[in-house]
């Protein structure tokens, strides 16, 4: 028989309300790991729920203990994008669509990624 070890850890989740429901998603945890419902509680006890197979799933090796999340700080930032679609014939029949984006800081810098 083995014998499992319990401990708590905390994490900071991440919350997003969309128009449809709740995605809530662990920071700090190596893989991809989501919660989702139809209430800000569905959704993190969701979250709570993944983590705790995820764990379970893959040891501690899906904790990230060298670099831990100590702070979240979310940004609002206007971020300025040209789409350009190539025409198909041209790649023989294959649809591409390269971008350029340009970034704009609150300072009013901008820098212009080809």
């Amino acid at each position: 028989m083995t014998e499992k070890a319990s401990r708590v850890k905390q994490f900071k989740i991440v919350v997003e309300r969309h128009s449809d429901g709740y995605v809530a998603y662990p920071l700090g945890l190596q893989g991809v790991v989501v919660g989702q419902g139809n209430t800000y509680e569905e959704a993190l006890e969701d979250a709570k729920s993944a983590i705790r197979f995820h764990i379970e799933s893959f040891g501690q090796d899906a904790l990230d203990p060298d670099d831990p999340v100590l702070e979240v700080t979310i940004e609002e930032a206007a971020v300025g994008y040209c789409w350009r679609s190539f025409p198909s014939i041209l790649l023989g029949g294959a649809s591409f669509a390269p971008w350029s984006a340009s970034v704009s800081a609150f300072s009013g810098a901008e820098t212009t990624y080809p």
